[in-house]
């Protein structure tokens, strides 16, 4: 789901189960038995002239930085290369601050650090 969207620049929510792929997927058909691959939905759902890096795998399809495939959450991706670019200077210069939750089930010890 596109959480976000501005000039330049996604805000996705990835479910749990899918993969962050990049540049070891360089091949748009590619299909596998593993996790499903965020840059194929979101070539299917955003139109090549309105996201031209999501079809540019030497850019990693446009994504900022990954999430396990187990977990879920928000990915910052670049629709333009302008637009990644910013992210990543953005990135680079502690400009984006990350926050983690993380919800536990059953008993943690009180020893356990």
């Amino acid at each position: 789901q596109i959480v976000l969207h501005l000039s330049g620049m996604l805000v996705i929510h990835k479910p749990p189960d899918w993969e962050v792929d990049g540049k070891c997927r360089e091949d748009e058909d590619y299909a596998c038995d593993g996790p499903l691959a965020l840059s194929s939905w979101l070539r299917a759902t955003l139109s090549k002239s309105s996201c031209p890096v999501a079809w540019m795998p030497t850019l990693d399809f446009g994504f900022l930085h990954r999430l396990d495939v187990p977990s879920s959450g928000l990915i910052l991706c670049g629709s333009t290369v302008t637009g990644l670019m910013m992210l990543r200077w953005q990135l680079d210069t502690y400009c984006i601050k990350r926050e983690y939750l993380v919800f536990a089930h059953g008993l943690v010890l009180a020893d356990f650090r």
